[in-house]
């Protein structure tokens, strides 16, 4: 059983599927993967089909850091329809791992440390919503939200899609704001 849990639990869709066939596999129970690989993409899909609507075509910059795992936000975003117009990523000192995503060859990802220039080149491109360390994002003039990094399972995508079409849809201004207007 120790065997079972020596990888870390799985955040995003993908990472579920793969988890569920690996930890069947390991306990011999191969016939289970099925049934339930099928109810994490069913329910995957129910969300994609209803927030999709919020997300299509949103110009979405993404600004993180080497150290956090992004290829399962990247994956909720591109499953949705959204457009990365680009994956700025800050280095956070010399002995960090070298960044990899499995996107890399399909986004345009870039790689640096000087906040100023990344933030020029992010307002540059004029995005819908900045999705990324919340650090990074603070004061950028555009909608901004964390990729949370405390979700796991295909659930973290469910809910994600959830946060980033509230944030779209929500007015830039509250409305108790425009009462003196």
């Amino acid at each position: 059983m120790q065997d079972i849990f020596k990888e870390p639990l799985p955040k995003g869709h993908s990472q579920t599927v793969e988890w569920i066939e690996s930890v069947c596999n390991k306990i011999g129970k191969e016939e289970l993967a099925a049934p339930a690989i099928g109810s994490v993409n069913e329910k995957y899909n129910t969300a994609l089909e209803y927030y999709r609507k919020a997300l299509s075509e949103k110009r979405i910059a993404v600004l993180s850091t080497d150290m956090m795992e992004i290829d399962w936000a990247l994956e909720t975003l591109l499953d949705a329809g959204a457009e990365v117009i680009s994956v700025d990523i800050m280095t956070m000192g010399r002995n960090c791992c070298p960044f990899y995503s499995r996107f890399s060859k399909q986004l345009n990802i870039r790689i640096g440390n000087d906040i100023r220039e990344i933030s020029g080149r992010i307002i540059s491109e004029v995005p819908d919503l900045v999705i990324g360390h919340s650090m990074l994002t603070r004061g950028l003039p555009f909608k901004t939200c964390i990729i949370p990094q405390e979700c796991i399972s295909h659930k973290a995508s469910i809910y994600y899609l959830e946060y980033m079409s509230n944030i779209l849809i929500a007015n830039e201004k509250e409305g108790w704001l425009s009462w003196g207007d």
